[in-house]
């Protein structure tokens, strides 16, 4: 039986394959053969990293919107929240601003910490309690197009402005209080973090 032939999707395009080393795609349902992909070539591979690495810093840095309606939603959400602060700072760390910019980060990474054991730590509640009145959409900030200081600054004031704002608001609504209590130091500490970065610069 002839199976449909796949193609390569490559920086928004359908690439066809030159390699004639095929898989079966399997219908996850029942098992059967539905398609067929070919392997890529070591030159389709390039050119699929190539245009990864192009549009990685558009939408890394747009978090996904996402509905913020359970406990461990909330969780994951800041999550990424502090991974996309790290890799900010870290990418942006020059100059006068390294040293600044390098503590920002490392705090980023301790609050990521902080968030993973908090998770760990309610499991037992993640799935129990409903949560209503968050929406990711409030909580969307675009890095800017340009790097020069006053874009990255205003940035970096923003994005420590809005994670207390986010913060705040899911601390109001946490059923559980010891995550309620960890937001809303975390909060806290955006706002002590965003003033700072006024007074330095």
């Amino acid at each position: 039986m002839a199976y449909e032939i796949l193609k390569n999707h490559i920086g928004g395009d359908r690439i066809s394959s030159s390699s004639t080393e095929m898989r079966e795609v399997h219908d996850p349902a029942t098992g059967e053969v539905i398609a067929q992909v070919p392997m890529s070539t070591p030159e389709k591979v390039g050119r699929a990293m190539a245009a990864a690495r192009e549009a990685s810093p558009e939408w890394r840095e747009t978090l996904p919107d996402v509905e913020l309606n359970t406990f461990g939603a909330i969780l994951r959400f800041a999550m990424e929240w502090e991974r996309r602060a790290i890799a900010f700072y870290e990418e942006n760390a020059r100059n006068h601003w390294l040293a600044s910019f390098l503590e920002l980060a490392q705090g980023a990474r301790r609050r990521l910490r902080r968030l993973e054991q908090a998770r760990q730590e309610g499991i037992a509640e993640m799935i129990l309690e409903p949560i209503t009145g968050l929406d990711s959409a409030s909580y969307r900030l675009e890095q800017p197009k340009e790097a020069d200081s006053d874009a990255l600054l205003g940035y970096a004031r923003n994005l420590e402005e809005m994670a207390a704002h986010f913060y705040q608001d899911a601390a109001a609504r946490m059923p559980i209080r010891e995550v309620a209590r960890l937001f809303q130091n975390l909060a806290q500490e955006n706002l002590k973090r965003g003033e700072n970065l006024s007074r330095c610069f």
